[in-house]
């Protein structure tokens, strides 16, 4: 939580920054009088739609790995990967997720690792730890 919540406040001051230096010149471009005149809403909502799409892969990488260390620090916690690997397929079902996203669409909108990836991890970490694997 700690470590989403710092990348969350330090994107959002960065972004803050990039809004005001880019908001100045693109002021004079669009005839955008100050932040205070209507037409500064769309410009202000269309840089804030740009800058969300260019963010959005990195943000999922990041959600992803600390996603992944959940997924780890529950295996430790409860040390059975066949009740964890029950959940996942049991989740699977149930949202009826895509167990093989195409890679675009992975990139851009996935938040989480997908089932067959937990449920590999899930695997790999009973290997490790010498639980029967599952």
């Amino acid at each position: 939580m700690l470590y989403g919540t710092v990348i969350g406040a330090l994107s959002a001051g960065f972004g803050a920054i990039a809004l005001f230096l880019v908001l100045k010149p693109l002021r004079r471009r669009t005839g955008v009088t100050s932040i205070s005149d209507p037409r500064a809403v769309g410009v202000v909502m269309g840089l804030m739609t740009i800058g969300s799409l260019i963010m959005g892969p990195a943000q999922n990488v990041i959600s992803r790995h600390i996603e992944a260390r959940a997924d780890v620090h529950a295996l430790d916690l409860t040390g059975d990967p066949a009740m964890f690997i029950a959940m996942q397929k049991r989740l699977a079902i149930t949202n009826i997720s895509d167990l093989s996203p195409d890679a675009v669409e992975y990139v851009l909108y996935a938040s989480h690792p997908s089932g067959p990836e937990r449920i590999a991890m899930a695997r790999a970490w009973a290997k490790l730890n010498g639980v029967p694997e599952p």
